[in-house]
């Protein structure tokens, strides 16, 4: 039954999905800041390099031609968009052994005014199924580069 259940998660692990809402149109230097926001909802030690990985996307976006602003707000008047990275993941075995098993995501989105009610407006996500003997850590890092490399 666990073979079983391995060889699944392992088919499922290279499974992703990934979408930019807009890409002809959606241009990231043409926003005014983007703050990276990290979602650790791992455990296990399924995730581990989260300085790493935040710094790793900062520098990407920067490549791209963003600014990055951690300490603002996002709000509508200035127009930030939060890249948000959220891990959900543990190990397989109750007894907290065994591989790591989750999803990764990263999305990029603001908010704003629609009909005069607040609303998330997203300019595209990448969803993840994952699956590691270790850990996530170079999943999270692969998720991030194909969603940034998404957007021109």
């Amino acid at each position: 039954m666990r073979a079983i259940l391995t060889a699944l998660l392992l088919t499922i692990a290279s499974q992703a999905g990934s979408a930019v809402w807009d890409p002809n149109n959606f241009d990231l230097k043409k926003l005014t800041s983007i703050k990276v926001v990290l979602e650790d909802g791992a455990s296990g030690a399924c995730w581990t390099n989260l300085k790493e990985v935040r710094e790793y996307a900062e520098e990407k976006l920067r490549m791209k031609g963003v600014k990055i602003n951690n300490d603002v707000t996002t709000s509508e008047e200035d127009y930030t968009y939060s890249f948000t990275i959220t891990v959900n993941s543990e190990r397989i075995n109750n007894d907290g052994t065994g591989p790591c098993y989750g999803d990764v995501n990263a999305e990029l989105y603001t908010f704003g005014f629609v009909n005069g009610s607040v609303h998330v407006i997203g300019a595209g996500k990448y969803d993840s199924i994952a699956f590691n003997s270790k850990n996530l850590n170079q999943t999270i890092i692969e998720v991030v580069r194909r969603f940034i490399s998404e957007f021109k």
